[in-house]
């Protein structure tokens, strides 16, 4: 198998994500860029340079239109959603390069090049309400998290332990299982018309808790060198979670958070 370089996979995650764009103008649903990819937009105009992925985020209601409608016609990216394939294990969905390979260092199945494609939920009309549901979400996500995870070569011995220990009392739950409960809390928690919201399958917790307005209108910015949606209300949505979203981290913390295996050609 020939080698993807890290150059050539964020071509091809580019290449996704315009796949993504295409249909949904086409089909009048929207999405926005979401996370890191978000800020790598507004300060990089385009991905942050020590980034290796690319997350998009959309209201439920667009995002059941999505996972219900989407195809493509050329056969090369698939889809993976707890309602489209009996062997994804994750609650929220990816879209994938079928003709690659990407090794991840977690206990799901192997994909090839993907995006991740989250939804946002409303919750409740109050900050408090909503954290209340956040918090309740957020149990089940700590699980799928301790059955995600694996011990590496990076990890203290004590974390090691932690992490095995953590899995061993897991070991009569399927991760599955527990994305679709998830998935089910997200979906049935909140009002659907409350003034707040946020994405609770995954993310940053009570810090992702948003006004709902913030999704009431999108815009195009430069990202690459193409053009994608991103969400009216971007700046709440980043100061909210990151703070002083246009300052730099310190060098000692400028480097992925993913621990990759390997990526390949088939």
């Amino acid at each position: 198998m020939k080698t993807i370089e890290l150059d050539e996979l964020k071509k091809i995650q580019t290449d996704i994500l315009s796949s993504l764009h295409d249909f949904c103008v086409k089909n009048n649903i929207q999405y926005s860029l979401c996370g890191g990819t978000l800020i790598g937009a507004i300060r990089h105009k385009g991905y942050i340079p020590w980034d290796d992925d690319i997350d998009v985020i959309m209201t439920r209601p667009n995002y059941d239109k999505f996972i219900r409608s989407y195809k493509d016609d050329n056969g090369i990216y698939k889809l993976n959603e707890l309602s489209t394939d009996d062997d994804y294990a994750l609650p929220f969905a990816k879209i994938e390069d079928t003709r690659t390979i990407l090794a991840e260092h977690v206990s799901v199945k192997t994909l090839g090049i993907n995006i991740d494609i989250f939804p946002c939920d409303r919750l409740a009309d109050t900050k408090e309400d909503s954290e209340a549901i956040v918090k309740r979400c957020w149990k089940v996500k700590f699980r799928i998290f301790g059955k995600l995870v694996k011990p590496g070569r990076k990890n203290s011995l004590f974390k090691k332990i932690c992490i095995i220990g953590f899995k061993t009392l897991l070991i009569f739950q399927s991760m599955r299982h527990l994305s679709e409960k998830l998935d089910n809390m997200a979906k049935t928690s909140g009002k659907k018309d409350a003034k707040y919201c946020g994405c609770v399958v995954w993310g940053y917790g009570t810090r992702e808790i948003m006004p709902s307005n913030i999704f009431d209108d999108y815009n195009l910015v430069p990202f690459e060198d193409r053009q994608f949606y991103v969400m009216k209300g971007y700046d709440t949505y980043l100061t909210s979670i990151y703070g002083d979203y246009m300052q730099l981290p310190p060098e000692g913390e400028r480097q992925s958070p993913h621990t990759l295996n390997g990526v390949y050609w088939k």
